[in-house]
């Protein structure tokens, strides 16, 4: 899929979610691009690869990650839930 076609699905789910979904969706969103943003720009660069020490304090001090599981049940959307308009997606692409 592409990222044009990534963003109109997300579009199409955003439309349809109920207002307290929109709001945790809303959150985790700024969460994780505020998050990821920070990180990123603070970061050092380095010239060699990275260790399996310093590899797992990295991944500690990134903070929080959040599994599909989690930002579902944030959503009260299920995987049933995706996969119907997974396929209602394809059906529409086919119909264009």
């Amino acid at each position: 899929m592409t990222q044009a076609a990534q963003r109109e699905q997300i579009h199409r789910l955003i439309d349809v979610v109920s207002p307290e979904q929109l709001t945790a969706l809303s959150v985790l969103l700024e969460v994780m691009v505020d998050s990821s943003t920070r990180k990123f720009a603070a970061a050092p660069r380095e010239d060699e690869s990275i260790g399996a020490e310093e590899n797992v304090q990295a991944t500690a001090e990134l903070g929080p990650m959040y599994s599909i599981e989690q930002v579902l049940a944030d959503l009260d959307i299920t995987h049933a839930d995706l996969e119907r308009q997974r396929q209602a997606d394809e059906i529409a692409n086919r119909l264009r």
